[in-house]
């Protein structure tokens, strides 16, 4: 739908149609009058107006110009901001793969040496259970080695008590000395 605008100046009045097309149709409120004017002030007037016309026509598609100019403008810019929100969620999303992938690395890596570092605590519980019962065998053994040791003191002793009582019992006189020492 063509926009009416009202254009006054100090001669004349007149409207500029302009059509979305960027087509103009001028009205001039004085055309009745002009036709009562002689020939040549008539073709100053028309000339005149012509040019205001011409001049007042560039006034009404500037501001369609303008207008469409600055609607490309922004158009372009969105699609430039577009393009950058575009990469930057591409970097976004490549950087987040990247950070995923690290970190399945870094808990894959984690997990396998949680498994060799319980390997090695299982080792250790074992070599250390194993070594907790041969020392219970040994101390075992020293218990045993201890009283076989007493007894073997004890039987010694008893032994040389024995081979002292027979020795002595083979000295003459040995009898009458203890048998008047225990009266």
């Amino acid at each position: 739908m063509a926009q009416l605008r009202r254009i006054q100046t100090d001669t004349s009045e007149y409207y500029v149609a302009v059509s979305p097309e960027g087509v103009l149709t001028f009205n001039d409120s004085q055309s009745s009058q002009s036709s009562q004017i002689n020939p040549r002030k008539k073709t100053l007037n028309l000339v005149h107006n012509a040019g205001e016309r011409t001049e007042a026509a560039e006034h009404a598609t500037s501001p369609n110009f303008r207008a469409e100019s600055l609607v490309k403008e922004a158009i372009e810019k969105l699609k430039l901001a577009q393009d950058r929100v575009e990469s930057a969620e591409e970097e976004r999303q490549k950087t987040l793969a990247e950070v995923k992938a690290f970190s399945d690395r870094l808990e894959e890596a984690l997990s396998n040496r949680l498994q060799e570092i319980d390997a090695v605590l299982e080792q250790a519980n074992s070599r250390l259970a194993t070594a907790e019962r041969q020392l219970a065998a040994a101390e075992e053994r020293v218990k045993t080695t201890e009283l076989r040791a007493i007894e073997a003191e004890n039987a010694l002793r008893r032994m040389e008590a024995e081979f002292r009582m027979r020795i002595i019992e083979k000295i003459p006189g040995w009898n009458r000395i203890s048998n008047s020492s225990g009266r």
